[in-house]
C-alpha cells in the first residue's frame, strides 16, 4: 500500500494525463468530467477527514460505556437482589413443611426480579450480553419450576435449574466487570 501511494504522489499528475487521454471525449467535455471528478473527490475526502476528526474527539471506549450501563442499570443492586432471590427460593423449595402459597410468592418474586434485570440487557459488551441472558434465562426457569414444583424430583429440578442460574450470574457478572477494566 505505501509502495504504491509512493509511486501515485511522485507520478500521480503524468498518471492523470495519460489516463485523460484515454477517455474518447472531446477535449472540452473531458475538463468538465475532470473538474466534477476532482470536486467528488475533494467532497468524499473533506466527508472522511471529518468523520475521523468527530470520531476521535466524541468517541467512548468500550470499557467506559460498559462502566456506564453498570451505573445506569444498576446492574449490581440487581445482581444482589437476584442472588438473594435465588437463595430464599432454594430455602423455600427444601422446606417442605412451607405452604405452597407461600412458596409461590417467594418463587414470583424471583421471577419478577429475573424480568427486570432482564430489561435492563443488551450491555455494550455483546459477550456480557449473552452471559447474562443465560444467566436470567436459567434463573427465570428455575422461579417457574420453583413454582409448580409439587414433589421432590420437581423442587430437585427447581434447584439444579437455580443452581445453574446463580454459576451463569457469576460467570457474567466477572465479565462485566473484566470488560469495565480500562
Amino acid at each position: 500500500m505505501l509502495f504504491l501511494l509512493f509511486f501515485l504522489l511522485r507520478d500521480g499528475e503524468s498518471y492523470l494525463r495519460q489516463s485523460v487521454a484515454l477517455v474518447p471525449l472531446p477535449a472540452e467535455r473531458r475538463g468538465t468530467l475532470l473538474k466534477y471528478l476532482g470536486d467528488v473527490t475533494r467532497a468524499v475526502g473533506a466527508a472522511l477527514v471529518a468523520g475521523l476528526l468527530l470520531a476521535a474527539c466524541g468517541s467512548v471506549n468500550a470499557a467506559t460505556a460498559t462502566a456506564n450501563w453498570v451505573a445506569q442499570s444498576g446492574f449490581l443492586s440487581s445482581v444482589k437482589t437476584l442472588v438473594g432471590d435465588a437463595q430464599h427460593s432454594a430455602t423455600a423449595l427444601r422446606n417442605t413443611s412451607m405452604a405452597s402459597s407461600s412458596r409461590h410468592t417467594v418463587c414470583e418474586v424471583l421471577f419478577v426480579d429475573t424480568q427486570t434485570a432482564n430489561a435492563s440487557l443488551p450491555t455494550p459488551d455483546a459477550t456480557s450480553t449473552a452471559l447474562l441472558s443465560a444467566a436470567y434465562t436459567d434463573l427465570g426457569r428455575g422461579a417457574s419450576r420453583c413454582y409448580g414444583a409439587t414433589n421432590v424430583a420437581a423442587r430437585d429440578g427447581a434447584l439444579l435449574q437455580l443452581s445453574l442460574g446463580l454459576a451463569k450470574l457469576s460467570e457474567a457478572t466477572a465479565r462485566v466487570a473484566s470488560a469495565s477494566l480500562p
